[in-house]
């Protein structure tokens, strides 16, 4: 006689079984506390038995395989790994693609570190649109709303001022119309998906999990999830798993985003704010020490870059501002310190020595 696994509703009408009796077991437990006749042990003992229970019918069941090579395997699949490394994500700026050898590689997790007004999230936004030329992007934004993000776009491709792609000057309509013509007619257009989470995810990382998994289905190369940004999309996941200390969800957070990077065989550019007491700013602070007061972003991170002002003394040219963008961390390659020029009124970065990559 075979034995049929429980249906999605069989295990629905457990939970609420369990939920009610776990309810029920609360009131009782409340009253007789009241009426002093239960005591703190028994009622520990019981709540203990609650949970056993709960854990018994409810197992934890985890999508990510484990998996077990031996360097047999390993060696026989070399060149398929090598292949697949040709389908890197190129971010558009040269020097970056070089350090990361290639651009963004699949199951990695990349933490873009920045100041406030740094133009992070212009920069992630300017690579993202990039990147979608060629490959799915899903952009979570939890700062901007997607309609500003879109505005720096049109800013960058127009070459206009930003102001006049958020607001729709009129004086500056056959430009901006310009300017949504060319980038409808980019394949980022349909690649590029933005989610709005600037007021919350109700359904937390599982959301996006869903989101991501259906956008790069079916679609060329892996895919890319930005995360915008990490410490405000934390305390989602510190309200939902009870947790106190904002250090210990961003922890979990990052955590999470690299264990969804492994099973959705996609790259992870996550954005997190700099630290204040850690050398917020300046071209000369490391991304790691930065980084220490935001959970434990260093451990977990593959890629750690740092956006700064650059403190060189490089001239600038009116409307320019000089960027050092530091990769302080690397497990695909090498460290670096990359110049680039950051252009505020058109929301866009180039690389300072103009070497046409």
């Amino acid at each position: 006689m075979s034995t049929q696994n429980p249906s999605h509703d069989d295990h629905a009408i457990t939970l609420d079984a369990h939920l009610e009796s776990l309810r029920k077991a609360l009131h009782d437990a409340q009253q007789a506390r009241k009426e002093e006749t239960l005591t703190p042990d028994a009622m520990q003992e019981a709540l203990t038995q609650l949970a056993s229970n709960l854990r018994r019918d409810f197992p934890q069941q985890s999508e990510i395989a484990v998996l077990e090579a031996s360097m047999q395997d390993l060696l026989d699949g070399y060149w398929t790994r090598v292949k697949d490394q040709k389908t890197n994500a190129p971010t558009g700026l040269g020097r970056l693609d070089d350090v990361l050898n290639g651009g963004f590689q699949r199951k990695r997790l990349v933490v873009l570190l920045g100041a406030p007004g740094s133009g992070k999230t212009s920069l992630a936004n300017q690579i993202a649109e990039h990147v979608a030329s060629v490959h799915p992007v899903l952009y979570v934004t939890s700062e901007d709303t997607p309609d500003v993000l879109l505005a720096k776009t049109l800013a960058r491709v127009g070459q206009m001022k930003y102001s006049a792609a958020l607001y729709g000057w009129e004086r500056e309509r056959e430009r901006i119309i310009a300017a949504i013509q060319a980038v409808s007619a980019r394949p980022s257009a349909k690649n590029l998906r933005y989610v709005d989470a600037s007021m919350g995810l109700p359904a937390g990382m599982d959301d996006i999990r869903q989101r991501a998994r259906a956008h790069f289905a079916d679609k060329p190369g892996p895919g890319l999830l930005v995360v915008d940004y990490l410490q405000r999309l934390a305390r989602t996941v510190r309200d939902a798993a009870g947790i106190r200390d904002l250090r210990e969800a961003v922890t979990m957070l990052t955590e999470q985003l690299r264990a969804m990077a492994c099973e959705l065989d996609c790259s992870v550019l996550a954005i997190a704010s700099m630290n204040r007491a850690s050398g917020y700013g300046r071209t000369d602070a490391s991304a790691l020490s930065s980084a220490k007061e935001s959970g434990d972003i260093e451990y977990t991170a593959d890629v750690i870059m740092a956006l700064t002002e650059e403190t060189g003394g490089r001239k600038a040219p009116p409307g320019m501002a000089p960027r050092a963008l530091r990769i302080d961390k690397n497990r695909q390659g090498e460290t670096s310190i990359l110049a680039l020029d950051w252009y505020a009124d058109r929301q866009q970065f180039t690389v300072a020595d103009r070497d046409g990559r």
